[in-house]
């Protein structure tokens, strides 16, 4: 049996807003008559629904690797270790030689904190997850400070 994935999912205000003009503005075109080619309004409406789905998901842990939005899927084979930052965002320390995931800048030490915008992890749950999923490469370090970490850092600070 494989383990269960990770899903964090939340409707924001961006795909909120979105979804209540939509009808608004087929409202307003309708009322003033605007004759719009219907495969156009399709594809509009297509285009708004498509982006709210692919918003909603925050957080994805699963057998392919970890992807937080809006950065890109981060393949196990190139995470060392996550680390969770809080109740709002993961730490991926990346392998040497990973590229940066899709819509990251850069990096301190080889890590990325990724924010899961408006979303509170269940840090267990994310542990359990990335546990499960340690023969694709994961492996979780815990709270930064907590003594779990491998990050060359303890509970007194920076070793070495």
């Amino acid at each position: 049996m494989s383990p269960e994935p990770y899903i964090v999912r939340k409707l924001g205000r961006r795909e909120v807003i979105g979804l209540l003009v939509l009808p608004a503005w087929l409202g307003i075109l309708h009322l003033i008559d605007l004759d719009l080619p219907r495969g156009f309004l399709v594809a509009v409406v297509v285009y708004i629904l498509a982006l709210a789905v692919l918003n909603l998901e925050r957080l994805r842990v699963d057998e392919k690797g970890l992807r937080v939005r809006p950065a890109g899927r981060i393949p196990w084979n190139q995470i060392e270790r996550v680390t969770y930052r809080g109740p709002g965002a993961v730490a991926v320390k990346l392998k040497p030689g990973s590229p940066l995931p899709r819509g990251v800048r850069g990096m301190v030490d080889g890590e990325v904190t990724l924010a899961a915008r408006g979303v509170e992890l269940d840090q267990a749950r994310l542990d359990q997850a990335v546990r499960a999923y340690a023969d694709a490469g994961g492996s979780f370090s815990g709270r930064p400070g907590s003594g779990a970490s491998s990050s060359g850092r303890s509970a007194g600070g920076p070793s070495g």
